[in-house]
């Protein structure tokens, strides 16, 4: 992976690699032109495992590293290798075998010790590996040679001389014979250069200024690229691409009293102060820092520090864990208007824990015993036994639902093809029984501002009621079939119509103490009102609770009411019947004020019955006392029932009184 740098960079190793690439260069080529070189290979075996520690198999990528130091720095020289290992994980590889130089030998020629760290493909290095005596080995080739020239190099060319003996001619054309085929290298360096600056050969004869200079010397000594004053180690001024690992290793070894943090990465901004009239760095770092020290589980955290000023960043409180969770600072609020400070759980919420920082968890409660419920009181969730034990294995629909399941959110719907709506207009193709009991008020209520029960009977079937009333309870109680009420001046309790010369109302009743239809107007007005003809096949029992024994239904033919000062009347026509008939009268007398003395009420009617012509009444003693301030007889009534000759008048009388009084007469006719 290609990593890009821009900017100053303090632990930019790579370029340091470079530079030191650089200066190694004349070697190798001189050590390539030698036919007899050393081999610059170093072979080197170790087993490769998985992070579990199982043998890996097959192909594996493996980065090789030297370095100075056991824990810090940067590497020297890398390479990359293939790696093939047997089954138990064994390798075996030769160190330099990728690159066209080998091992460079320049990395021994110190006498400082050198660090292998071995790097599987997708894992973290291995603890580096101390390099013994055979690697050094590689600088006895070096021994042939001097700053990597061959011995010829450094030999003086021969003095130019006039003449020479036959001796000299001998030992030089000897001489001439053992001088090498190779050409020396130029004796006339040319070229300029300015102090602290690398040189840079710009052709095989000239040196100029690079663009790396350095400060100082040792360990204060400082390098800069593109820039003369470099400000710290190595100091780059441009862009880096890093096309390996870029490692920020740990500052030391941890031991069981401590670990140790990595080297560290800077970010630094610059900020004016006002206050102070100058620009204040602002530096943001990040570093790894060991967790779990001297345990059996440790492990490390990536920490994000800041500082303003020149001061060491201190925490900021994020950090990254090894599994990629973030720890904020404390009194951190999430994005939007949030001030979650904590987040508790109540006495009686039936959860436990929360807290105030870190990663808070809630639970249920857990006091609970096993197959207890938490349960809700009104007040609080407590622990609750459930009574029995469950065993429904899925809920199916039965008549008239549809749903159902066996697993998952499981939802119960009435069949609105079968069952009816409550809020929608419902069609019912069959008989529908309601059976209820209600001493308050009716089984089946109906309010509408139209019709509210509307019966139509469309079958030709003798005798198929649209509307049917049956009471058919049992005991000394009054029961109706059907009972209508209105209670408007001019509205009907129950409406009977009928145009095509069937029955409006029918009312049929097998008991022998109660009525079959009931009619009650506590009004003036009639309590049933037909239109047309009547007609019974029962007998007419009964008017006003008064005894008849005529059949049919009664209807009021005359009516007359009159009042006196207590002056009778003689023998008076009231009406007289055209046909036959059979007739209730019924008259009534009410005291209006004072009485002289004692007073009777009487009524004396007289009619005809037929055939022969037999004249007959009846005499009615109705009251003997007529004084509404101190008598409690003022008011007497009196009814007959009788058959009539039709063209015959009836015919009434009453005898005078001492106190004013008024008369009702009422001729009824029943047959």
């Amino acid at each position: 992976m290609k990593r890009e740098i821009t900017g100053r960079q303090s632990t930019s190793s790579a370029v340091f690699f470079i530079v030191l690439a650089t200066m190694l260069m004349p070697t190798s080529w001189a050590q390539q032109t030698k036919n007899t070189m050393v081999p610059t290979l170093v072979r080197f075996g170790g087993f490769l495992t998985d992070v579990a520690g199982k043998p890996l198999s097959g192909t594996v990528g493996v980065t090789f590293s030297l370095y100075s130091d056991q824990q810090r720095g940067v590497p020297l020289w890398l390479e990359t290798q293939n790696v093939v290992p047997d089954r138990n994980g064994h390798y075996s590889v030769q160190l330099g075998a990728t690159k066209p130089d080998g091992l460079p030998t320049a990395l021994f020629t110190s006498g400082e010790a050198r660090w292998l760290g071995v790097r599987p493909e997708g894992q973290v290095e291995q603890p580096r590996v101390l390099l013994l005596s055979v690697p050094y080995a590689l600088k006895a080739g070096d021994a042939e040679t001097l700053g990597g020239l061959p011995a010829s190099a450094f030999v003086l060319a021969a003095p130019a001389v006039a003449a020479l003996s036959p001796t000299d001619e001998a030992t030089a054309a000897s001489a001439s014979t053992a001088a090498p085929s190779s050409a020396s290298p130029a004796t006339n360096v040319t070229g300029t250069g300015t102090l602290n600056f690398i040189p840079l050969w710009t052709s095989t004869s000239n040196i100029a200024n690079s663009v790396l200079f350095q400060s100082g010397s040792g360990g204060t000594a400082k390098v800069g690229l593109n820039t003369s004053t470099p400000a710290a180690t190595l100091d780059v001024k441009g862009t880096v691409n890093i096309e390996g690992l870029f490692s920020l290793p740990a500052t030391g070894l941890a031991t069981a009293t401590g670990g140790r943090i990595s080297q560290a990465q800077d970010f630094v901004a610059s900020s004016f102060n006002s206050g102070t009239a100058a620009a204040v760095n602002q530096t943001f770092q990040w570093r790894a820092e060991p967790t779990g020290n001297n345990s059996t589980t440790p492990s490390g955290t990536l920490n994000l520090l800041f500082v303003s000023g020149t001061t060491a960043p201190i925490e900021t409180g994020l950090k990254l864990s090894s599994v990629g969770l973030f720890t904020f600072a404390a009194g951190q609020k999430f994005p939007g208007t949030s001030t979650i400070t904590a987040v508790n759980t109540a006495s009686g919420s039936g959860l436990s824990g929360g807290g105030t920082t870190g990663a808070l968890s809630l639970s249920l409660q857990k006091t609970c015993t096993a197959n207890q419920i938490l349960q809700w009181t009104g007040t609080a969730w407590v622990c609750a036994t459930l009574s029995g034990g469950g065993t429904i294995t899925g809920v199916t629909a039965g008549t008239d639902l549809t749903g159902g399941g066996t697993s998952g959110k499981v939802t119960l719907n009435l069949d609105t093809t079968k069952v009816p709506q409550l809020n929608a207009v419902n069609t019912f193709t069959q008989t529908q029984v309601i059976n209820a009991t209600n001493p308050l008020g009716g089984i089946l209520q109906v309010t509408s501002p139209y019709q509210a029960i509307v019966g139509t009977m469309t079958s030709n079937d003798f005798f198929t009621p649209a509307i049917f009333g049956n009471a058919s309870a049992t005991g000394s109680g009054t029961t109706i079939g059907v009972q209508g009420v209105s209670s408007t001046t001019s509205g009907y309790g129950v409406w009977g119509s009928n145009g095509s010369g069937g029955i409006g109302v029918y009312a049929q009743n097998n008991s022998f103490t109660q009525g079959a239809l009931y009619a009650e107007n506590d009004g003036f007005g009639p309590a049933g009102y037909f239109k047309g003809d009547i007609q019974t096949s029962g007998r007419i029992t009964s008017y006003n609770n008064l005894p008849t024994a005529a059949n049919g239904v009664p209807g009021i033919v005359f009516y007359i009411q009159n009042s006196s000062n207590g002056a009778g009347i003689g023998m008076t026509d009231l009406w007289t019947p055209a046909n036959d008939g059979i007739f209730r009268i019924t008259g009534m007398q009410e005291c209006t004020g004072a009485s002289g003395g004692v007073t009777i009420f009487s009524m004396n009617f007289s009619w005809t019955i037929p055939p022969p012509a037999i004249s007959s009444g009846f005499y009615q003693i109705m009251g003997n006392g007529c004084d509404p301030r101190t008598s409690s007889v003022n008011f007497s009534s009196g009814s007959t029932v009788a058959h009539v000759h039709g063209g015959t008048p009836i015919q009434y009388n009453y005898a005078g009184m001492d106190a004013p009084f008024q008369t009702i007469v009422v001729i009824e006719q029943l047959l």
